[in-house]
């Protein structure tokens, strides 16, 4: 991606119990709806960059331009169900293959950050921290990036 940050699509999930628990940016009311297309990628990449900048796993994409992020531990991104009110380019339903989407009111389209792998010498940072904080390899890319061993990202 041209973005920065890799990022790949999950998919589309009604949100009633708020998985991501922090709005990190809303441009809702600068919605380019002339210039759909370009204004979804570039939103999307600005969310996704945020969402590193914050330590976050995934983000989603909710209300057309908003970015919300910050795993809820008591809630699931996919806890309330899978949706179809999740839109892409020219506004067509999203769909594996198309690139940038969005979810409508109430929905996200769930993105997850895509760490790079480590060298093939990786070592833990911290060894022991990263052993104590081993279940937060997969929520926080942060610890990936501290912990490669540990999370098991390591080509040995």
């Amino acid at each position: 991606q041209k973005c920065g940050v890799s990022y790949s699509k999950v998919g589309c999930f009604v949100d009633k119990r708020r998985p991501f628990r922090n709005m990190l940016l809303d441009q809702r009311k600068n919605i380019d709806w002339q210039n759909w297309n370009d204004f979804l990628e570039r939103f999307v990449c600005a969310c996704a960059n945020k969402t590193v900048t914050d330590g976050c796993a995934y983000f989603g994409i909710q209300f057309w331009a908003e970015c919300w992020a910050g795993e809820n531990p008591d809630v699931a991104y996919n806890s309330d169900g899978q949706s179809n009110s999740c839109f892409g380019h020219d506004f067509l339903p999203c769909v594996r293959v198309s690139s940038s989407c969005a979810g409508a009111k109430d929905v996200n389209f769930v993105y997850k950050i895509e760490v790079d792998q480590p060298p093939d010498a990786c070592r833990d940072q911290d060894p022991v921290m990263c052993q104590k904080h081993l279940e937060f390899c997969d929520s926080y890319v942060h610890m990936a990036k501290m912990c490669p061993r540990t999370c098991n990202l390591c080509r040995d």
